[in-house]
């Protein structure tokens, strides 16, 4: 399960309904998830470029 998905359990799926706290709960905590999730793919590039590199 993403961390969106697990916010949006938490939160509930009508973000016009969350109240200020809420919203920027939410947005911390989403905006923290994307930026493990994007380093973590961006430790995955190196070894792509090997595999990559050795198909050619």
């Amino acid at each position: 399960m993403t961390c969106y998905d697990k916010l949006v359990q938490k939160y509930g799926p009508d973000a016009n309904k969350y109240s200020e706290t809420q919203m920027l709960e939410f947005n911390n905590k989403l905006d923290k998830c994307v930026a493990v999730c994007a380093d973590d793919h961006i430790k995955l590039i190196p070894e792509i470029k090997k595999r990559f590199a050795k198909s050619l």
